[in-house]
């Protein structure tokens, strides 16, 4: 399934150096804030420095900026999924079918904490990125986000992302510091763009 994407200034707690990190200086190891406390980055599928190219979505919105009532930010493409407040459960939608007065998560590692959405505006941004968390969640800007885009279903995007998780934690048991290599610049990463285009031909209606 196809990676979510990030503007690159966003702010993300690493845990093993104890300071916050721009969404573009991740790097696979890093541990990081998730919904569900810590998690792992396995890998940058996509990543560019570049002004953002229409490569993670056809809409000319380029980036969808989120900013809750309590003053936090989140900038992300329009078919990154986010979870929201529904029916008292957290629901993965796309960020531009977010609306005012819905409620987004941010978590402290133990408790997921609501916020209310007080605007919605639409950017464009110079870089984007797309780190790959063990869990599938990632904390921007104290924003909980998931890491998977243009796929309609969170839970289906981390499931079939499960042998990418696999196949790191073998490769770290042998001491192979990074198994996925970093994509070039622009270029997404040749395992994420396999996934895609079998999600595409096995269950095309989940994609946008």
């Amino acid at each position: 399934v196809d990676a979510g994407c990030l503007a690159g200034d966003g702010l993300v707690y690493e845990s093993k150096s104890g300071l916050y990190k721009r969404v573009y200086q991740l790097k696979s190891g890093d541990i990081v804030h998730t919904m569900y406390g810590e998690s792992e980055v396995i890998m940058i599928s996509d990543n560019s420095n570049e002004k953002y190219r229409l490569i993670c979505t056809p809409s000319i919105d380029l980036f969808t900026t989120i900013e809750t009532e309590t003053g936090y930010t989140i900038s992300l493409t329009p078919h990154h999924l986010i979870p929201v407040f529904k029916n008292g459960i957290p629901t993965f939608v796309h960020a531009d079918r977010v609306h005012l007065n819905d409620f987004v998560y941010s978590s402290d590692g133990l408790i997921s904490l609501k916020m209310k959405v007080k605007a919605i505006k639409h950017e464009i941004k110079v870089g984007y990125y797309s780190p790959i968390t063990a869990d599938g969640t990632i904390l921007v800007n104290k924003i909980v986000a998931s890491v998977y885009a243009r796929i309609n279903n969170h839970h289906v995007a981390h499931f079939s992302n499960a042998p990418m998780r696999w196949y790191y934690r073998i490769m770290k048991y042998f001491k192979v510091d990074e198994p996925f290599y970093t994509s070039a610049n622009g270029q997404k990463h040749w395992t994420h763009g396999l996934l895609i285009q079998l999600g595409k031909t096995l269950i095309p209606q989940l994609f946008v």
